[in-house]
This record gives structure tokens, C-alpha cells and sequence, in this order.
């Protein structure tokens, strides 16, 4: 998933899916909601979920270390928001850790969360 835009600071911000297959996500800052929408080679499921911003308690970055890299210790870092009962929903996955970090800090501020120092 391309997850550049999620560093703008744009009202909404949405991070397609990968070769067009998978969650399409919209962060809409207008309507105070985290969207979800399945996509199949670019073409939009029936599948939809709307979650409200009130359902989110934590914004978190997960660290995996790819173990197919001929380089090694290659990671990539998946960020998620836990949501109210213990549901995560993947927003994106960046190979970044600087990235990973402000993208989990505009997140948690867009959902009104608190910063963790």
C-alpha cells in the first residue's frame, strides 16, 4: 500500500491497495471515520466498513523483519489502529521506521488520541 499520502494534511487521505486487491483504507477527517472498502483489481466489493473515530483507543507500529531478504535485516513496519473490544485494523505497512513514526503520530492526532513520549 502507498502510505505517502497519509503524511499530508489533507481532510481525507486514502491508501489504495496494493496491485489494486485488498482494503482500499480512507482516513476522513471531515466525517470523523476510518473507511474500508474491499477492492478486487481495482473494482469496488460490496464488503464496506465505516468505523467512527470514538472506536479507535491506540494508533500502533509493528516492526517484521523480512526473512526473504537476500540483504538481511530488511523490516518493514505495519501500522495499526486498535480499536474498542480489541479489534486491529492495518492501515498501511511502510519500509520506513522514520515514516512508520509520523504516520503513527498524524494518525493518533487525527483520531484525537493522546502522543506517547
Amino acid at each position: 500500500m502507498s502510505s505517502d499520502s497519509l503524511l499530508s494534511d489533507n481532510d481525507i487521505v486514502t491508501v489504495h491497495p496494493s496491485f489494486g486487491t485488498g482494503w482500499e483504507i480512507t482516513v476522513n477527517q471531515i466525517e470523523q471515520q476510518l473507511c474500508m472498502q474491499l477492492k478486487v483489481f481495482g473494482l469496488k466489493l460490496p464488503a464496506k466498513l465505516e468505523i467512527p473515530y470514538s472506536w479507535v483507543v491506540a494508533v500502533d507500529t509493528i516492526a517484521r523483519e523480512l526473512r526473504w531478504s537476500i540483504a538481511g535485516g530488511r523490516s518493514r513496519y505495519d501500522i495499526l489502529a486498535r480499536l474498542k473490544g480489541g479489534s486491529t485494523v492495518e492501515i498501511t505497512t511502510v519500509s520506513d521506521a522514520d515514516s512508520a513514526s509520523e504516520i503513527q503520530r498524524k494518525l493518533r492526532h487525527r483520531f484525537g488520541l493522546q502522543e506517547i513520549h
